[in-house]
């Protein structure tokens, strides 16, 4: 959709993904790379990170934000999704961290309050918060999850 109206670079970890997203959208320059490691000079005029985030442990989760802060112009505009403390899933599975669980051997979710996404976007200018509920389905099953999301600003 991004593609249609602006020059974008979507950026994936997993080979397979990027094969795949390349058929759906040949507009979109995709750089297969961590979203952790991602350097170029080039600087983005908006960010958009989507059920991300919350894959990640703490230390991670503000590598993620500072790299993309470090690759946002002045003024340029990020909006996060995450999974919501409110989500169904929140406490399954083992506690790594606060708000933190290992669903999977290896695989952990962090489940956001409003006051701890913004507490990881502070040095940012917020400029909205918010909820919305998902719907995906796999293999003819649907799932719902509670996401939070937010819109911050880089500024100075």
């Amino acid at each position: 959709m991004f593609s249609s109206y602006f020059q974008v670079d979507g950026i994936e970890i997993s080979s397979s993904a990027v094969d795949l997203a390349k058929e759906w959208d040949s507009k979109t320059n995709f750089i297969q790379e961590s979203v952790l490691e991602f350097r170029t000079s080039k600087r983005y005029d908006g960010i958009y990170c989507y059920d991300l985030l919350h894959l990640f442990l703490l230390k991670d989760r503000k590598k993620l934000i500072q790299n993309c802060v470090m690759h946002l112009k002045e003024q340029g505009v990020m909006y996060f999704t995450c999974f919501s403390d409110c989500d169904f899933n929140n406490g399954v599975g083992r506690k790594v961290e606060e708000g933190t669980y290992e669903y999977k051997k290896g695989k952990c979710a962090h489940f956001f309050t409003e006051e701890n996404l913004i507490e990881h976007f502070n040095d940012l200018n917020i400029l909205e918060t918010g909820s919305i509920r998902e719907y995906l389905t796999h293999a003819e099953k649907q799932q719902e999850y509670e996401l939070r999301y937010i819109v911050v600003q880089k500024i100075g």
